[in-house]
């Protein structure tokens, strides 16, 4: 425990970082590529420097930097697994004119819609609803 202490320890570039190397590691499985290997050694060596470093400005900073720049895909990857979540009971359909995505309870039959974002009326069928 005392050897942890002043160090800045594991974060979410981190385990990005681990997640890499666990895919590059399926991969070196697949192909058994001595340059896979090595690069992800460097990734793994990379991760675990970075965790046990003192430089805790310096590590946050990167993190910050790799949270920014993950942002995206993040918020996408967080919008599907909530969009799965309610596909149950909700039906999802884009607005044919401004491409917005919006949800509508999963009734069968023929709706009716207005968008909320450009006012436009558009009809859709649902099929095998509750």
């Amino acid at each position: 425990m005392r050897f942890m202490v002043g160090r800045y320890g594991p974060d979410e570039l981190f385990y990005g970082l681990s997640a890499l190397y666990l895919a590059l590691l399926l991969i070196n499985l697949i192909f058994n590529s001595p340059v896979v290997y090595i690069i992800g050694i460097v990734i793994m060596f990379t991760a675990v420097g970075r965790s046990l470093s003192k430089n805790r400005a310096k590590r946050a900073k990167e993190n910050r930097r790799y949270l920014e720049l993950t942002a995206p895909v993040r918020e996408k990857v967080k919008r599907y697994m909530a969009r799965r979540e309610q596909s149950a009971d909700y039906f999802f359909k884009k607005c044919p004119s401004c491409k917005k995505t919006l949800r509508f309870p999963r009734v069968a039959g023929k709706h009716k819609a207005v968008c909320p974002n450009c006012k436009n009326a558009f009809e859709f069928t649902i099929k095998g609803g509750k």
